[in-house]
Protein backbone atom coordinates (compact mmCIF):
# COMPACT_ATOMS: atom_id res chain seq x y z
CA UNK A 1 0.00 0.00 0.00
CA UNK A 2 1.52 3.30 -1.12
CA UNK A 3 2.11 6.18 1.22
CA UNK A 4 -0.37 8.49 -0.51
CA UNK A 5 -2.98 5.76 -0.71
CA UNK A 6 -2.61 5.09 3.02
CA UNK A 7 -2.75 8.80 3.87
CA UNK A 8 -5.84 9.17 1.70
CA UNK A 9 -7.66 6.34 3.47
CA UNK A 10 -6.70 7.63 6.92
CA UNK A 11 -7.86 11.13 5.98
CA UNK A 12 -11.09 9.72 4.58
CA UNK A 13 -11.84 7.99 7.88
CA UNK A 14 -11.33 11.17 9.88
CA UNK A 15 -13.40 13.16 7.40
CA UNK A 16 -16.29 10.72 7.77
CA UNK A 17 -15.95 10.99 11.53
CA UNK A 18 -15.94 14.79 11.27
CA UNK A 19 -19.07 14.88 9.12
CA UNK A 20 -20.80 12.36 11.40
CA UNK A 21 -19.89 14.51 14.40
CA UNK A 22 -21.33 17.64 12.76
CA UNK A 23 -24.52 15.80 11.83
CA UNK A 24 -24.87 14.48 15.38
CA UNK A 25 -24.39 17.97 16.80
CA UNK A 26 -27.12 19.36 14.55
CA UNK A 27 -29.52 16.58 15.50
CA UNK A 28 -28.73 17.00 19.20
CA UNK A 29 -29.32 20.75 18.86
CA UNK A 30 -32.69 20.06 17.22
CA UNK A 31 -33.68 17.68 20.03
CA UNK A 32 -32.69 20.31 22.59
CA UNK A 33 -34.83 22.86 20.76
CA UNK A 34 -37.70 20.38 20.93
CA UNK A 35 -37.16 20.11 24.66
CA UNK A 36 -37.34 23.89 24.98
CA UNK A 37 -40.56 23.86 22.94
CA UNK A 38 -42.09 21.14 25.13
CA UNK A 39 -41.13 23.05 28.28
CA UNK A 40 -42.48 26.38 27.03
CA UNK A 41 -45.72 24.79 25.84
CA UNK A 42 -46.25 23.12 29.20
CA UNK A 43 -45.54 26.33 31.10
CA UNK A 44 -47.85 28.39 28.88
CA UNK A 45 -50.71 25.91 29.10
CA UNK A 46 -50.25 25.59 32.87
CA UNK A 47 -50.36 29.36 33.21
CA UNK A 48 -53.59 29.47 31.17
CA UNK A 49 -55.14 26.82 33.41
CA UNK A 50 -54.00 28.47 36.62
CA UNK A 51 -57.05 30.80 37.04
CA UNK A 52 -59.45 27.88 36.61
CA UNK A 53 -57.53 25.82 39.15
CA UNK A 54 -57.57 28.72 41.61
CA UNK A 55 -61.32 29.24 41.10
CA UNK A 56 -61.88 25.52 41.60
CA UNK A 57 -59.97 25.55 44.88
CA UNK A 58 -62.04 28.52 46.07
CA UNK A 59 -65.24 26.78 45.02
CA UNK A 60 -64.29 23.62 46.93
CA UNK A 61 -63.49 25.62 50.06
CA UNK A 62 -66.77 27.56 49.88
CA UNK A 63 -68.75 24.38 49.18
CA UNK A 64 -67.24 22.72 52.23
CA UNK A 65 -67.97 25.79 54.34
CA UNK A 66 -71.62 25.85 53.28
CA UNK A 67 -71.94 22.20 54.30
CA UNK A 68 -71.65 23.28 57.96
CA UNK A 69 -74.28 25.06 60.06
CA UNK A 70 -71.82 27.75 61.02
CA UNK A 71 -70.95 28.40 57.40
CA UNK A 72 -74.60 28.55 56.39
CA UNK A 73 -75.40 30.94 59.23
CA UNK A 74 -72.59 33.30 58.28
CA UNK A 75 -73.63 33.20 54.65
CA UNK A 76 -77.30 33.99 55.43
CA UNK A 77 -76.38 36.76 57.83
CA UNK A 78 -74.30 38.42 55.15
CA UNK A 79 -77.12 37.98 52.64
CA UNK A 80 -79.86 39.41 54.90
CA UNK A 81 -77.71 42.46 55.63
CA UNK A 82 -77.00 43.10 51.96
CA UNK A 83 -78.53 45.59 49.57
CA UNK A 84 -79.47 42.72 47.29
CA UNK A 85 -81.75 41.19 49.92
CA UNK A 86 -83.40 44.53 50.61
CA UNK A 87 -84.11 45.00 46.94
CA UNK A 88 -85.41 41.46 46.36
CA UNK A 89 -87.58 41.42 49.49
CA UNK A 90 -89.11 44.83 48.69
CA UNK A 91 -89.89 43.67 45.21
CA UNK A 92 -91.46 40.44 46.52
CA UNK A 93 -93.61 42.25 49.09
CA UNK A 94 -94.82 44.75 46.49
CA UNK A 95 -95.84 41.97 44.10
CA UNK A 96 -97.70 40.01 46.77
CA UNK A 97 -99.49 43.07 48.16
CA UNK A 98 -100.52 44.15 44.69
CA UNK A 99 -101.86 40.68 43.96
CA UNK A 100 -103.72 40.50 47.29
CA UNK A 101 -105.18 43.93 46.76
CA UNK A 102 -106.40 42.97 43.31
CA UNK A 103 -108.12 39.89 44.69
CA UNK A 104 -109.32 41.50 47.90
CA UNK A 105 -107.32 39.21 50.12
CA UNK A 106 -105.01 41.61 51.91
CA UNK A 107 -106.03 40.50 55.35
CA UNK A 108 -106.32 36.76 54.93
CA UNK A 109 -103.91 34.13 56.29
CA UNK A 110 -102.41 33.16 52.94
CA UNK A 111 -101.30 36.71 52.25
CA UNK A 112 -99.73 37.05 55.70
CA UNK A 113 -97.96 33.72 55.34
CA UNK A 114 -96.67 34.69 51.90
CA UNK A 115 -95.29 37.97 53.18
CA UNK A 116 -93.66 36.24 56.16
CA UNK A 117 -92.05 33.63 53.92
CA UNK A 118 -90.35 36.09 51.58
CA UNK A 119 -87.14 36.43 53.63
CA UNK A 120 -86.61 32.68 54.38
CA UNK A 121 -87.36 31.70 50.79
CA UNK A 122 -84.96 34.29 49.43
CA UNK A 123 -82.27 33.09 51.84
CA UNK A 124 -82.69 29.41 50.93
CA UNK A 125 -82.83 30.15 47.20
CA UNK A 126 -79.71 32.27 47.43
CA UNK A 127 -77.95 29.54 49.46
CA UNK A 128 -78.85 26.89 46.86
CA UNK A 129 -77.71 29.21 44.12
CA UNK A 130 -74.35 29.71 45.83
CA UNK A 131 -73.93 25.98 46.30
CA UNK A 132 -74.53 25.44 42.58
CA UNK A 133 -71.95 28.10 41.76
CA UNK A 134 -69.41 26.52 44.12
CA UNK A 135 -70.04 23.09 42.66
CA UNK A 136 -69.62 24.43 39.15
CA UNK A 137 -66.34 26.12 40.11
CA UNK A 138 -65.15 22.94 41.81
CA UNK A 139 -65.84 20.87 38.69
CA UNK A 140 -64.14 23.49 36.53
CA UNK A 141 -61.07 23.38 38.76
CA UNK A 142 -60.98 19.60 38.74
CA UNK A 143 -61.19 19.54 34.94
CA UNK A 144 -58.35 22.07 34.75
CA UNK A 145 -56.25 19.96 37.10
CA UNK A 146 -56.94 16.91 34.93
CA UNK A 147 -55.83 18.81 31.84
CA UNK A 148 -52.69 19.99 33.63
CA UNK A 149 -51.89 16.42 34.69
CA UNK A 150 -52.33 15.24 31.10
CA UNK A 151 -50.07 18.04 29.88
CA UNK A 152 -47.51 17.06 32.50
CA UNK A 153 -47.58 13.42 31.37
CA UNK A 154 -47.19 14.41 27.72
CA UNK A 155 -44.39 16.82 28.59
CA UNK A 156 -42.58 14.18 30.61
CA UNK A 157 -42.93 11.60 27.82
CA UNK A 158 -41.80 13.98 25.06
CA UNK A 159 -38.94 15.40 27.13
CA UNK A 160 -37.81 11.89 28.09
CA UNK A 161 -37.94 10.74 24.45
CA UNK A 162 -35.83 13.72 23.42
CA UNK A 163 -33.32 12.86 26.15
CA UNK A 164 -33.19 9.28 24.88
CA UNK A 165 -32.64 10.49 21.32
CA UNK A 166 -29.81 12.75 22.49
CA UNK A 167 -28.18 9.84 24.30
CA UNK A 168 -28.41 7.63 21.21
CA UNK A 169 -26.94 10.37 19.01
CA UNK A 170 -24.06 10.90 21.42
CA UNK A 171 -23.39 7.15 21.53
CA UNK A 172 -23.46 6.91 17.72
CA UNK A 173 -21.06 9.85 17.52
CA UNK A 174 -18.61 8.19 19.90
CA UNK A 175 -18.89 4.91 17.97
CA UNK A 176 -18.16 6.74 14.71
CA UNK A 177 -15.08 8.37 16.25
CA UNK A 178 -13.86 5.04 17.61
CA UNK A 179 -14.44 3.33 14.26
CA UNK A 180 -12.50 6.05 12.46
CA UNK A 181 -9.56 5.74 14.85
CA UNK A 182 -9.61 1.95 14.59
CA UNK A 183 -9.66 1.99 10.77
CA UNK A 184 -6.93 4.63 10.63
CA UNK A 185 -4.69 2.54 12.88
CA UNK A 186 -5.40 -0.54 10.76
CA UNK A 187 -4.41 1.27 7.56
CA UNK A 188 -1.32 2.64 9.25
CA UNK A 189 -0.36 -0.81 10.47
CA UNK A 190 -0.73 -2.28 6.98
CA UNK A 191 1.44 0.48 5.59
CA UNK A 192 4.16 -0.21 8.15
CA UNK A 193 4.05 -3.93 7.39
CA UNK A 194 4.34 -3.32 3.64
CA UNK A 195 7.55 -1.28 4.10
CA UNK A 196 9.15 -3.56 6.73
CA UNK A 197 11.45 -6.66 6.16
CA UNK A 198 9.82 -9.84 4.91
CA UNK A 199 10.05 -12.93 7.09
CA UNK A 200 12.56 -15.56 5.75
CA UNK A 201 14.05 -13.14 3.23
CA UNK A 202 17.59 -13.19 4.75
CA UNK A 203 20.07 -16.08 4.98
CA UNK A 204 23.82 -16.47 5.43
CA UNK A 205 26.10 -16.02 2.49
CA UNK A 206 27.58 -19.48 2.84
CA UNK A 207 24.28 -21.22 2.22
CA UNK A 208 23.62 -18.95 -0.75
CA UNK A 209 26.93 -19.72 -2.32
CA UNK A 210 26.46 -23.40 -1.78
CA UNK A 211 23.18 -23.34 -3.63
CA UNK A 212 24.69 -21.75 -6.76
CA UNK A 213 25.49 -24.21 -9.53
CA UNK A 214 23.36 -27.01 -8.28
CA UNK A 215 25.49 -27.75 -5.21
CA UNK A 216 28.99 -27.54 -6.79
CA UNK A 217 31.50 -25.37 -5.00
CA UNK A 218 33.45 -22.76 -6.94
CA UNK A 219 35.99 -22.22 -4.20
CA UNK A 220 39.59 -22.65 -5.60
CA UNK A 221 41.50 -25.81 -4.60
CA UNK A 222 45.29 -26.08 -4.02
CA UNK A 223 46.88 -29.19 -5.67
CA UNK A 224 50.44 -30.34 -5.09
CA UNK A 225 52.40 -32.16 -7.86
CA UNK A 226 55.99 -32.95 -9.12
CA UNK A 227 56.07 -29.62 -10.84
CA UNK A 228 55.17 -27.78 -7.68
CA UNK A 229 51.93 -26.56 -6.21
CA UNK A 230 49.18 -24.94 -8.31
CA UNK A 231 45.57 -23.75 -8.02
CA UNK A 232 42.94 -25.67 -9.91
Amino acid sequence: MGFFNTASKIGSEFLKSHYANNAAKKQISKEQQNQDLFRNTYNDESQNLSPYISAGKQGINDFRNLATQRGQGQFLDNFYNSALFNSLSSQGRSQQLASAEATGSLGNTNTQSGLAGIAPNLGLNFLDRQRSIDQYLSNTGLNAIGQQNQLGSEYQANYGQANQNIGQLQAQDELAKGRARSNALRYFGKAVDSYGPKSGSTSNSTSNSSDIGGGYSYAPLLQRGSGGSRWI
